[in-house]
């Protein structure tokens, strides 16, 4: 059950985050301004106090060392470059869209791409309810698409 707390608590301060952009974006910072400031510098205090606060006396320096399991540690890099690539754009999306509410709905269907592409290279299985979860999704993002949600240029 502690997982179904963090996974909303973390859901709820994704929407924060989402509504600050939003403002930001709106208000006359760039994208690329916006993720300077936003994820940048802030990300860049937050990791340092993170390596002073939770690295044991004296052990920094293992926790910024490349990883020795190499695949791991590339993983680790490729989902950074992915993420930020993630970033932009949907900070674009955001920039683009009437109601980020409906932006957000469209982003969601990570959940369902994961799935898709976990079976696909993992080989993990798709449940019943799983496949029916899909079909939900796919239903709810093609009635967004039906709303008039685009800025005209």
């Amino acid at each position: 059950m502690n997982y179904i707390f963090a996974a909303l608590t973390g859901a709820l301060l994704l929407s924060l985050s989402d509504l600050c952009t939003n403002y930001a974006l709106e208000n006359g910072l760039t994208n690329l301004k916006h993720t300077f400031w936003s994820h940048g510098v802030v990300y860049l205090i937050a990791i340092l106090v993170a390596l002073y606060i939770m690295s044991e006396k004296g052990q920094i320096s293992s926790n910024i060392r490349f990883p020795e399991n190499k695949k791991a540690g590339w993983a680790s890099l490729m989902a950074g470059l992915f993420g930020f690539l993630a970033l932009l754009t949907i900070n674009y999306a955001f920039s683009r869209s009437k109601n980020i509410g409906y932006t957000v709905a469209l982003i969601s269907t990570t959940s369902l791409i994961t799935l898709v592409l976990s079976n696909i290279v993992f080989n993990k299985p798709l449940e019943t309810k799983g496949t029916i979860g899909i079909f939900a999704i796919l239903i709810g993002v093609y009635l967004i698409s039906l709303c008039k949600n685009e800025i005209a240029n």
